[in-house]
């Protein structure tokens, strides 16, 4: 999986990565925990988490409810 980790600095295209970096994470998470068939390997999904931290600590107004960063147990 070929995705730069950068920041444009704009809030529009953070909103949209951070709700694509939810997407993937929520479903990554599916395939691990549900399925027992992880399409990425541990180092691809922590990237893409700590990613979206960044931009959830950038801009608390894209933190949600349903955002993995707020999983119960997930470390911060």
């Amino acid at each position: 999986m070929g995705m730069s980790i950068t920041s444009t600095g704009n809030d529009m295209s953070d909103a949209t990565r951070a709700a694509e970096l939810r997407m993937l994470l929520n479903q990554y998470s599916y395939e691990y925990h549900v399925l027992d068939a992880p399409s990425v390997n541990d180092a691809v999904y922590d990237g893409l988490m700590r990613e979206l931290k960044q931009i959830e600590a950038a801009h608390s107004n894209l933190v949600t409810a349903d955002s993995p960063t707020q999983r119960v147990g997930t470390s911060a």
